[in-house]
């Protein structure tokens, strides 16, 4: 199940004038890792500020990083398995950095169950992309998509401070968006490790 990552293709087009920019200025594809970790760090502070249109801004510089450092590097010919720990680690620190953010919004950090639930949801969040390491590990392709994988996460947080915004009840919000997180993580993890054995 391919969901929001099926839209790939259709957003490495738009990104095509910056990919021909950074081909020209011979820019290191680990400028794009960077600027998706910087992303998701971004995104993460619109979660904290309770800003749906910040956590959108840095969403969307998060996966143009994600997407450009690898185009970059295949399109030099110079895809390295160095390079591809690096971007894995920078889409991981990115995620990480937007999730863990759930954890420090303020009507959160004052209930130390709900805080405590928001730190498990981060590292759920991780389960679909072990299940891909995995995946690499025993020689297969990258696996990607969802149902809740990297891009479908990205814009759920986007959607969960929405809801924040718009409402007082933030503990409920938090409470359903988290378990979806939990779950929603889970069942993608156990769909790409089920993909291993196909």
């Amino acid at each position: 199940m391919l969901g929001l990552y099926g839209l790939k293709g259709w957003f490495g087009d738009q990104l095509e004038p910056v990919l021909k920019f950074a081909l020209k200025a011979r820019l290191s594809p680990d400028v794009f890792t960077l600027l998706g970790v910087l992303g998701g760090v971004l995104a993460g502070a619109g979660v904290i500020a309770v800003q749906w249109w910040l956590v959108l801004i840095g969403g969307i510089v998060r996966l143009a990083g994600a997407n450009l450092d690898g185009a970059l590097a295949r399109r030099r010919g110079k895809a390295t398995r160095g390079g591809a720990f690096k971007n894995e680690l920078g889409d991981r620190l990115a995620d990480f950095a937007t999730m863990l953010s759930f954890a420090l919004v303020p009507a959160v950090a004052a209930d130390s169950q709900l805080q405590a639930l928001c730190l498990f949801a981060a590292g759920a969040a991780m389960l679909p992309s072990i299940a891909s390491w995995i995946g690499l590990a025993r020689g297969r392709q990258r696996i990607n998509g969802g149902p809740l994988g990297k891009t479908e996460r990205t814009f759920a947080a986007v959607l969960i401070v929405a809801a924040l915004q718009l409402t007082e009840a933030a503990g409920l919000v938090i409470d359903f968006a988290m378990l979806l997180i939990i779950v929603g993580s889970t069942v993608t993890a156990l769909l790409r490790l089920r993909s291993l054995h196909v």
